[in-house]
């Protein structure tokens, strides 16, 4: 049913740290039914496993919210 996010899972099986589905696949989850089509999947992580994103590969790009706005993390 979560095509996606069972992708989403295979790309992320070996990262070594926690991280829960966030935005509206987060809703979809919850109610247990895809609602639209998303453009993104978002997650998140604790602020301290962050580093770790970047061992990752086939990641497009990585944003953060600060002051309640989406900003690249191209550091």
């Amino acid at each position: 049913m979560f095509v996606e996010l069972n992708a989403l899972k295979d790309h992320l099986k070996d990262f070594p740290a926690h991280y829960w589905v966030a935005g509206g696949w987060a809703v979809d989850l919850h109610i247990g039914r895809k609602t639209r089509e998303h453009k993104d999947t978002e997650i998140a992580i604790d602020r301290k496993d962050q580093y770790l994103l970047k061992q990752l590969s086939g990641l497009r790009y990585i944003e953060y919210i600060k002051d309640r706005k989406a900003k690249l993390w191209d550091e």
